[in-house]
């Protein structure tokens, strides 16, 4: 598209052409602009920009939103036209005007001029896709002369070729300077025409940049044995490269890119020489690389086991550092006694005690480092198993029917199979490690493991070891007893299920106590008191807490706490007895926060009913009996937990 002039109209008005010129006049009628609409946008194509005269240009319209188009030809054949394409005729030579006013469906109008030379006969010209390059460099000419021209004779300063007849020559320019650009244009015929056209210092050749060598690696701090990649950065157009590694293996290279492998550390001085030949340049950067030392190995291992029977295995896993590359065993007493795996499994078949050693290299740099852990295996003569079991019974302090035990088994001398025996659980009996047992019906059950392994079996029944609740019945006494539901005449709940442990202090959150010997249940110990709690202290001077009940105070309130209370008199009875009823807040294990001391003086021999009231904060609460004093028998019945 040529567009030698563009006008946007604000006011309309007529124009009309005088002496090869547009002319616009005010005297027309107005035109309203269109509203609330954009403009088209306004685009003219012509065919030439010269010609000879005689010769014609077409002319196109491409223009959008167009209502109304006037086309105004100076020195053309037609003059006007309203058509979007129109060819014209120009006889006469000379430089015209040829302009498009379009109206657009807005109502907007706009204007746009082409200027067309016209010549009386060939008139050379020429054009290039560049005039100013670097040495070396070529330039494509082309042929713009106005008339159709037979025959083309370059001269081209400073250029190669010098000469060329082709209507297109391209020309390569090696030296630095301002060159001049001639043109000769013929027409054969019966009237032969030809032109020349000269333009000086029409090409600027300029200095090609220098190459400037430059690099950049992948790893910028190599150890030994690390491979380093070198990519060339070099700009200005190298065409070879030589690069020398001071250290490095290759310790030379022509490639652009090359990797190079340093197996020693230190300072290494690297080179890159580029060079090119149009225009020849040859330059060397010299630079240095440090290598630093690897990482020294190290050498650990664990085993799955430490002590096993003779006869037994143990897999040992090497747990050195990453860069370690083999592995070199050694097993006093093992079988085999050296190893290369890099985690083996080795048997031992006589009793003792043995050392293993781990000796761990690596070759790429060399290294070697060694652990021997003395002592480390224990090769024991098999033992028939000691039974023996713990549960999560002890931590329930009221634990009603249809309750859960899990029971987890504590046998030394690796016991390999297991029979449970669960008096009125579910179920009777179980062959797992750690059994869960289901008991739905109130009672006080024993439970029994037997444990076996190659060497023999063994057995551990406790009698009455699990108490379960009875149905739970709400009690209707009014005020209630909080811990009891009117079994034995209004007595606490069957006072066998509780626990004894020494001590003033307990070791976990959650309160737990051990059975001890002499504690049980007895219907006829002493009038009046069925269900009671038979207790011989015989630990001396000690303390000794057992409890077995628990209760919940929503809010803050006083609470009176009621037990019936016998001591024995025994033939070895020593010491100042004394016994106090404990109210112990659940998770603090704290036995001497509430409590009420009872001396047994009107107890000697004889139930005596002693009570404590105590201000109690929101909580949960565990009662139970502390015990003072000498050898001496107990008996406790009757326990009740009322709100005031």
């Amino acid at each position: 598209m040529l567009n030698n002039v563009r006008k946007k109209w604000i006011s309309l008005g007529c124009w009309c052409l005088a002496a090869g010129l547009f002319v616009f006049s005010s005297s027309c009628d107005e035109e309203e602009d269109g509203v609330g609409e954009e403009s088209g946008v306004i685009t003219i194509k012509a065919s030439h920009k010269g010609i000879m005269s005689g010769g014609t240009v077409m002319y196109a319209d491409s223009s959008t939103k167009v209502s109304q188009r006037e086309w105004l030809f100076a020195g053309g054949i037609p003059e006007t036209s309203s058509e979007p394409e129109v060819t014209v005729q120009y006889d006469s030579a000379g430089l015209f005007k040829a302009a498009l006013r379009v109206t657009y469906t807005n109502g907007e109008t706009e204007l746009e001029e082409v200027t067309i030379r016209v010549v009386d006969g060939l008139t050379a010209g020429f054009s290039a896709d560049q005039s100013s390059v670097i040495e070396y460099s070529y330039i494509q000419f082309s042929d713009t002369t106005i008339g159709k021209a037979d025959e083309w004779l370059w001269e081209f300063e400073g250029g190669e070729p010098a000469t060329s007849t082709d209507r297109l020559p391209n020309v390569r320019y090696k030296n630095v300077g301002m060159y001049d650009v001639k043109l000769i244009v013929k027409q054969s015929g019966e009237i032969a025409n030809a032109d020349t056209t000269l333009v000086s210092d029409y090409v600027q050749v300029v200095s090609a940049p220098s190459l400037d060598p430059e690099y950049e690696v992948d790893n910028e701090n190599p150890v030994e044995y690390e491979s380093v990649q070198f990519t060339d950065l070099t700009e200005g157009g190298a065409e070879t490269y030589f690069w020398e590694f001071e250290g490095g293996e290759p310790a030379t290279s022509t490639e652009a890119n090359p990797t190079v492998l340093y197996q020693t550390s230190g300072t290494f001085e690297v080179k890159l020489r580029t060079t090119r030949t149009e225009p020849d340049r040859d330059e060397t950067l010299v630079s240095d690389i440090t290598v630093g030392l690897a990482p020294d190995i190290t050498a650990d291992f664990v085993a799955n086991a430490t002590s096993v029977p003779y006869g037994g295995g143990i897999t040992f896993t090497e747990e050195s550092s990453d860069n370690a590359q083999e592995w070199f065993w050694e097993f006093e007493g093992g079988t085999p006694s050296t190893s290369t795996e890099r985690n083996p499994t080795v048997t031992y078949s006589t009793v003792g005690v043995y050392d293993v050693k781990l000796t761990v290299t690596r070759s790429e740099p060399s290294r070697e480092t060694v652990v021997l852990k003395s002592d480390h295996v224990t090769i024991t003569d098999p033992q028939p198993p000691v039974a023996n079991f713990t549960s999560d019974y002890n931590n329930t302090l009221v634990f009603d029917a249809g309750g859960t035990v899990t029971f987890t088994d504590a046998t030394t001398n690796d016991p390999t199979s297991y029979f449970w025996e669960f008096e009125g659980g579910t179920p009777a009996t179980s062959t797992d490690m750690n059994p869960t047992v289901t008991y739905s019906s109130g009672g006080t059950f024993d439970v029994k493991l037997t444990a076996t392994n190659s060497q023999g079996s063994n057995s551990k029944m406790l009698a009455n070891y699990v108490v379960v609740a009875s149905d739970g019945t709400v009690c209707d006494d009014s005020p209630a007893n909080l811990i009891a539901c009117g079994n034995y005449a209004g007595e606490s709940d069957d006072l066998s299920g509780w626990r004894a442990a020494t001590g003033s202090s307990f070791a976990t959150d959650a309160i737990s106590f051990t059975q001890m010997d002499h504690l049980g249940v007895s219907s006829a110990v002493v009038s009046s008191g069925a269900g009671s709690i038979s207790y011989e202290m015989i630990e001396g001077n000690g303390l000794v807490i057992f409890t077995g009940s628990e209760f919940t105070v929503d809010t803050e309130a006083d609470y009176t706490f009621t037990s019936d209370i016998y001591a024995e008199t025994l033939g070895t009875t020593s010491g100042n007895m004394v016994v106090e009823i404990a109210i112990i807040p659940k998770g603090t294990n704290d036995s001497n926060l509430y409590r009420g001391w009872q001396a047994p003086a009107d107890m000697k021999d004889q139930w005596a009913t002693k009570s404590v009231t105590k201000t109690l904060p929101a909580g949960t609460y565990v009662v139970g009996y502390r015990l003072y004093g000498g050898h001496s028998k107990w008996h406790f019945d009757n326990l009740n937990v009322v709100k005031n």
